[in-house]
């Protein structure tokens, strides 16, 4: 498996890493470009609110935030804003915590996969390897179906928001579809 680039988008390329085989017979090839991300609207993913860990720690910051603001200090509006960016920014540092958590367990399983393979190289026999791998590949299957869930419910949202507003949906297809057609360098 290989990469094939040439010189003049060389410069963009941040880094190039060679993944292990989950799904098919050949290592997938991650290529990394350099540039700035853009930062997309922040949105709350329903699935942490099925968590019991995070309706705990909801309720243990909403009773202080509450037993620290009383209603009679600050009017009822000033109090809900601030309530709503109190809440937001607890969810914020959840889900940051989460999504980290979630990328060291992807990482662990990754490498105990190809320690597995360097392993199952070297001892083809051993049915016991294999096994592992199933269920090391078992795991890394739950975690990208959750991710690919997450990714749907999005795009789905992001529809929905553009659904009476076919110009700027439009609009964004156009620019990416230009985006594409751009030329890096002009040869002579």
């Amino acid at each position: 498996d290989m990469v094939w680039i040439s010189a003049e988008i060389l410069f963009n390329i941040q880094d190039i890493d060679i993944g292990t085989s989950t799904w098919a017979d050949h290592n997938p090839i991650m290529v990394v470009w350099k540039g700035q991300r853009k930062r997309s609207r922040w949105t709350l993913n329903n699935m942490i609110l099925k968590e019991e860990s995070f309706k705990s720690k909801m309720e243990k910051e909403l009773t202080f935030f509450f037993k620290e603001n009383k209603k009679e200090d600050t009017s009822l509006q000033n109090l809900w804003d601030t309530m709503k960016a109190c809440t937001r920014g607890v969810i914020i540092d959840y889900t940051k915590k989460r999504n980290i958590e979630k990328k060291k367990t992807s990482n662990l399983l990754e490498e105990e996969y190809k320690r597995l393979e360097k392993e199952l190289q070297k001892n083809p026999q051993k049915k016991e390897i294999k096994t592992k791998m199933e269920i090391t590949k078992h795991k890394m299957g739950l975690l990208e179906k959750e991710e690919l869930a997450q990714k749907i419910k999005s795009v789905k949202q992001n529809y929905f928001e553009d659904a009476n507003k076919p110009g700027r949906w439009l609009s964004y297809k156009l620019r990416k579809e230009r985006q594409l057609k751009k030329i890096n360098c002009l040869i002579n």
